[in-house]
């Protein structure tokens, strides 16, 4: 009969990071690839192709690049083993409308948040979910470092400036 081992809190935390580390900036790395490297490859094959499938290859490579962030939340999901839902606003891919339809339909349930992307998003995903939540904002930042407060935020905590106190809030503090 096998003897069961505990692990050591040194071997936790070392299946811990590895997990995080490892798993996780490979999934990275993934993402990055089918994006942004990808994207600028087929981009720059466009240039090279004349007519329709050189402008089509442009416009793919163009979209791509602009997915990246989403390209390496899906590559850093998917290697950790969660469930990859994709929403797009024409359906022409997974479900038809915006991230909070895809929550409904999925009947999607949060231990916690983390969400980014324009105001908008953000606002509806704070009235659809009630688990704790931090919320990455996206803003024009008009000199960068906090003096002009043309990016702030209003918070139970009174204004924040998005480029110096944020971008990230968590949900208990932001009023919308």
């Amino acid at each position: 009969m096998a003897k069961k081992t505990r692990k050591t809190p040194w071997g936790l935390l070392k299946s811990y990071l590895s997990r995080v580390f490892i798993d996780g900036l490979s999934g990275m790395a993934l993402g990055l690839f089918s994006t942004l490297i990808v994207g600028t490859m087929l981009k720059q094959l466009g240039a090279y192709i004349p007519g329709q499938i050189g402008t089509m290859l442009s416009n793919v490579g163009a979209v791509a690049q602009v997915a990246t962030g989403a390209g390496i939340g899906c590559g850093v999901a998917v290697k950790l083993g969660a469930k990859v839902i994709v929403a797009t606003a024409d359906g022409s891919y997974g479900v038809k409308g915006f991230v909070t339809d895809a929550i409904k339909e999925n009947n999607v349930e949060f231990d916690y948040l983390y969400t980014c992307g324009p105001l908008p998003m953000l606002k509806a995903l704070y009235d659809a979910t009630e688990c704790p939540a931090e919320f990455s904002f996206e803003e024009r930042m008009g000199c960068g470092f906090g003096a002009c407060m043309g990016c702030s935020c209003k918070t139970k905590y009174g204004n924040k400036r998005i480029c110096k106190d944020g971008p990230v809030l968590k949900r208990e503090e932001i009023i919308w």
